[in-house]
């Protein structure tokens, strides 16, 4: 006699229930707060930045980043292009170098993203360099000519000293992959994103495309215990100094996705339990803060 065929439509609906919490859920409940903010005046370009690109092996895609840093309608003297090599073994530094980067190497093995930026602010940050930005992009970005600008007028015009630009696709229509990932980043940068800080006074950095006072990162970077060093960060920032990460819409970089399901779902692994971790870490006193200085956090939702 046959088993009876077990029923597991129940694990359907829980599964539903999840995403829905975790991941959809947020992008809506934000998303009634996202408008398209007014741009910032245009100022005189004052900012100075230092521009990071953390690689390990991206021979492929590295000219992309530098030459779009390097075509920034932005004074030059006003900012540096470095790549981070993380242990990188093809051509990824000669190509940069080519391309008008200078290359800060890590070594010969790969210490991964938090580590490779640790080392670049020890070795190109000088002590009480307070003024100036670090800016961080993604090997595999392109990077829109306003972006510098935009930056430097949000700071000029509000005074924040944390920013995140707008995260688009490049390759956004190739396949079915790369579009559902390009839908991914858009619910993040048009709903999210822009809800969140309207709502909440602090965006979410997005591990690219993001801007921060140098003396901040002096002071922060070291703490970063997780992979997600952009959420740990987002969270420190907001625990210890009550400054929010500032929303800068008009300043675009445009992401390359990978474009098999192979690819897209490594780099995804690590990320839930790095989440898990931060959120052990940071969750409990960022519920207990009791000021926040430079966010309507505080105002909102804690008085």
């Amino acid at each position: 006699m046959a088993a009876a065929p077990v029923d597991l439509t129940w694990a359907f609906y829980v599964n539903v229930v999840v995403v829905y919490t975790i991941q959809v859920g947020p992008v809506l409940a934000f998303g009634r707060w996202a408008q398209r903010a007014a741009p910032c005046l245009h100022h005189r370009p004052a900012a100075r930045f230092l521009c990071l690109i953390p690689a390990h092996n991206e021979e492929r895609v590295i000219a992309n980043s530098v030459s779009s840093l390097l075509r920034q309608a932005y004074p030059r003297e006003l900012f540096d292009v470095w790549v981070v090599s993380d242990g990188s073994t093809d051509a990824t530094d000669e190509i940069a170098r080519r391309h008008g980067a200078r290359i800060l190497r890590t070594g010969t093995e790969a210490t991964g993203k938090a580590n490779a930026l640790a080392r670049a602010l020890n070795e190109l940050l000088d002590d009480g360099e307070h003024s100036r930005y670090v800016c961080v992009i993604d090997a595999d970005n392109l990077v829109a000519p306003n972006f510098l600008r935009e930056m430097n007028n949000a700071i000029c015009e509000r005074g924040y000293r944390c920013l995140q630009g707008f995260h688009d696709v490049l390759n956004g229509p190739a396949n079915w992959i790369t579009k559902s990932l390009w839908l991914n980043s858009i619910a993040s940068s048009v709903l999210y994103n822009p809800g969140r800080f309207r709502s909440l006074g602090t965006a979410l950095i997005c591990g690219t495309g993001w801007c921060c006072e140098a003396d901040l990162l002096r002071r922060y970077w070291p703490r970063i215990r997780t992979q997600t060093e952009d959420i740990e960060l987002t969270g420190l920032l907001l625990l210890y100094e009550g400054i929010g990460v500032a929303w800068v819409d008009a300043a675009h970089i445009y992401d390359e996705k990978p474009l098999t399901l192979w690819t897209a779902s490594i780099g995804r692994v690590p990320q839930p339990a790095a989440q898990i971790a931060s959120a052990l870490t940071h969750a409990t006193p960022l519920c207990a803060l009791s000021k926040v200085t430079d966010t309507r956090f505080h105002k909102r939702w804690l008085r």
